[in-house]
Order: structure tokens, then sequence, then C-alpha cells
């Protein structure tokens, strides 16, 4: 029995951070057996491949990742057909990141649902984030999303306050100016896109540095 396989034999209830950060690690070096080669739509209506863990018929794990982070296709990981839950759940952006640098990280996310305002004055630098941060291949998506909700010029900004911690700020106007009750779904829609420890929030342009065509 390889390490994986011991690891899914932990009951839900007792896999912590230790246990997630085990998974991942010896993930990298599995190979998974593709249930179906087409994607299957999950309950937050986002595509995933469908893999298992066993032995037979098996791909390597890395060559997944490579192909899944070029399509905009999360996985879904099991161990078996008579599962309540999956095993672990990779959304599009753990894909990119994971098999772009080889690990996650699992500080929490911040999503913030309100219309902030940023002091300035406070703010270490801004602008455009380099391409290891925010990949073309990710704006790429991101665009293509935006355009399906009739976005067609969203901007953004990326900013931090300390030179270690980055923010992605979204400009609330370039969305339309969606109610506040939408705010949380929006961004909960547009973090499946980017890894979970990317902090973002919707920001008013006004009194804003410019902002960017994403």
């Amino acid at each position: 029995m390889t390490r994986l396989n011991e690891l899914v034999q932990v009951p839900f209830e007792s896999r912590e951070l230790d246990w997630e950060q085990s998974f991942i690690k010896e993930l990298l070096n599995s190979s998974l057996h593709i249930v179906d080669s087409e994607p299957l739509n999950g309950p937050d209506g986002w595509p995933y491949l469908h893999a298992r863990i066993q032995n037979e018929s098996s791909e390597p794990c890395a060559r997944i990742l490579n192909w899944l982070s070029q399509k905009g296709i999360g996985l879904l990981i099991d161990h078996g057909d008579n599962q309540e839950y999956p095993d672990y759940v990779l959304s599009w952006g753990m894909v990119w990141y994971l098999n772009r640098f080889q690990k996650l990280e699992f500080n929490l996310p911040s999503l913030s649902d309100k219309n902030v305002e940023i002091d300035w004055n406070e703010v270490n630098r801004w602008g455009e984030p380099n391409e290891d941060y925010l990949p073309t291949s990710v704006k790429k998506m991101l665009r293509e999303f935006f355009n399906q909700q009739e976005v067609l010029t969203p901007r953004y900004l990326v900013f931090t306050l300390d030179g270690k911690n980055f923010d992605i700020a979204f400009s609330i106007e370039s969305l339309g100016n969606p109610p506040e009750n939408e705010h949380q779904g929006l961004l909960e829609a547009i973090s499946w896109f980017l890894p979970p420890h990317y902090s973002l929030m919707l920001l008013s342009e006004k009194n804003s540095p410019p902002f960017l065509l994403l």
C-alpha cells in the first residue's frame, strides 16, 4: 500500500492541516487512475476531472496537473466507488499553482465582500503583478469568465501594505457595480481561478491609483 493509500484511510474528521500537507506532498509523486476522460460539473458548477487512487491504468499526477493547468479544469480525487465525499478537491487555481510551484500554501484566504476603502498613503506599492504571481494564462481564463458574465473590460490592481503580502482588488465599477448581496458570490467565483492563499477584494476606483485592464 502506498503512502497515498494510507492517507485516504484516515477518517475525514481526523484530516487536519498536517494531513492535507502530507496528502499534497505524496500526490505530486503519485499516479492516479482517470475515472472519466470527460470533466464533470461539481456542486459549485465548475468542471473537474475525476481521478482515483488505485494502481491500474494509472497516469502520473504531474502529467495530469500539467494538462489540467492548460485547460482550466479542476481535479476531484477519491479512492472508491461508494464514497459519499471525495478525498480531495483542487480548484483550477490550486491546480495551476501546484503545477507551477510544486506546493500549495495553506494560510487562510481573505475574501472581502465589502466595498472597502484603502489609505493609499499606507500602501507600500501597487501595480501589475509578475508572471509568477498572475500568469498570462490565468488572466486569459479570468477574462473569459468575466466575458461570459458580460463584463467586457474587467480591471484590477495588485497592491501590498508590507511588501510581502499582496491583495488583488477588482474594480467594482468595471464589474458593473453589482449589488452588495452578490459580492461574496462573485469573489468566491473569482477565487476558483486562483490559489487559496490569495487575498481578494472588490474596490472602488475612486481616489485609487489607475486600475489595469485584465
